[in-house]
């Protein structure tokens, strides 16, 4: 049994818009995605043989139960690379966590979760991709979009009327006198299109050359999209539905939290620093001495500690030790985890006040954060990606800084 089917690939074409992560990955001809299909192979290869049918089911699922799975996958190749006798699904008084393993002579329990979109979100993420399926398919020969999503209607709009409007704009626009005017202090032509709920402000950038038909067949140069996810939120409830599940006592339990909010904006490293400090402590506040004036001393911030482990007073959630936290994991979109990042691919952070606390460096792939001990990041040992043995896939075959896997798993 395979996660893959076996077939001669012969499409390299990129991921589409509204292509789900494993229907791709299984598609693509490219070398570096080859590479991947090998690798987690092996990894599935290691998954016993009765857990093996939902596994693939999972896996070869929608990107919700394929991130998850994912997760799943990682967690236990690095438990059996750092780990012994590594139970998937051990029975705990008719529960199930997702892992038990005994790591440097400590028995520890594991369970995974992945923090997903609200269904709302999720169709307002489909709906916007068939929207800029259908802008890409536009020639607007000399000019890039610029796209920004000001507002999600319930539904798709009709997107004939809105290619038609985009398509008569920018052919009545002549890029060497957009050029020119940008030159002497001018904005870039824009406009707004609303229909149905929708709102979409549009830019069009001038190129000098060319045209943007390329063999990506892509107009849109720049999107954004509005509204910045409650992340800490997000965070907070998915660790609070698994920590409530299992009632483990006088052993560790660890949470590994990964995220698929593909609406946030998850290159900024800085926000998820923030979302799960926010989620674990709560919200930081602007703390002023009484005795001190304000254009002479300034104030520092302390956590609210109203966040998932409470408070010095009053802890929340003894029973999880720590929280392994990995931003974005996914095989299909790898662009964090980058070793330029504030943070490192993988940080745990440590409960101040658990029932069974763990040592430092238990993960030697992973920064530990221990706000009672350090109020910074202690750097990992080794990388996950060293760990597993994965191959090499250098800058030249896939162009991301840090290559494939580095950007994967770190």
């Amino acid at each position: 049994m395979k996660l893959f089917d076996e077939f001669n690939r012969t499409d390299s074409i990129y991921q589409g818009r509204t292509e789900q992560g494993f229907e791709f990955l299984n598609r693509s001809a490219a070398p570096h995605f080859q590479a991947i299909r090998q690798g987690v192979e092996v990894w599935f290869t290691r998954v016993s043989n009765e857990k093996k049918p939902d596994i693939r089911g999972r896996f070869r699922g929608d990107d919700g139960p394929h991130s998850g799975v994912l997760l799943e996958l990682i967690t236990h190749g690095f438990l059996n690379a750092i780990g012994t006798d590594v139970k998937m699904e051990p029975d705990l008084n008719g529960l199930t966590p997702d892992f038990e393993a005994t790591v440097d002579g400590i028995r520890v329990f594991f369970e995974c979760t992945v923090v997903q979109s609200s269904g709302s979100n999720l169709s307002a993420d489909k709906n916007e991709a068939i929207i800029k399926k259908s802008i890409n398919s536009i020639d607007t020969g000399r000019f890039r979009l610029w796209i920004e999503f000001r507002s999600h209607g319930p539904k798709s709009p009709p997107t004939k009327p809105l290619k038609k409007c985009i398509k008569s704009w920018v052919d009545a626009l002549d890029p060497d006198v957009e050029i020119l005017r940008i030159k002497q202090g001018g904005t870039l032509e824009e406009q707004e299109w609303q229909c149905e709920g929708w709102k979409i402000h549009i830019k069009a950038v001038p190129l000098n050359t060319g045209s943007t038909k390329g063999k990506d067949h892509r107009s849109i140069g720049v999107e954004f999209s509005t509204g910045i996810l409650d992340t800490d939120q997000r965070i907070l409830h998915a660790l609070d539905k698994k920590s409530s599940k299992y009632k483990i006592s006088n052993q560790p339990y660890v949470l590994v939290l990964s995220h698929n909010l593909k609406r946030a904006n998850i290159e900024l490293s800085d926000m998820w620093e923030n979302s799960v400090m926010d989620a674990l402590f709560g919200h930081r506040q602007y703390v002023i001495p009484r005795d001190c004036h304000l254009s002479v001393t300034p104030g520092r911030e302390e956590p609210s500690f109203d966040g998932f482990f409470g408070s010095p007073e009053k802890p929340e959630n003894r029973r999880v030790s720590a929280i392994l936290f990995k931003r974005e994991l996914t095989l299909t979109n790898p662009s964090t985890g980058d070793s330029e990042d504030r943070l490192p691919p993988w940080v745990l952070y440590h409960h101040p006040w658990a029932e069974c606390p763990l040592p430092r460096g238990l993960f030697p792939f992973a920064a530990d954060v221990d706000v009672t001990k350090t109020p910074h990041i202690v750097d990992s040992i080794y990388t996950l990606k060293e760990l597993l043995g994965l191959p090499d896939i250098a800058i030249d075959k896939y162009p991301l800084k840090g290559g494939m896997w580095k950007a994967l798993v770190g």
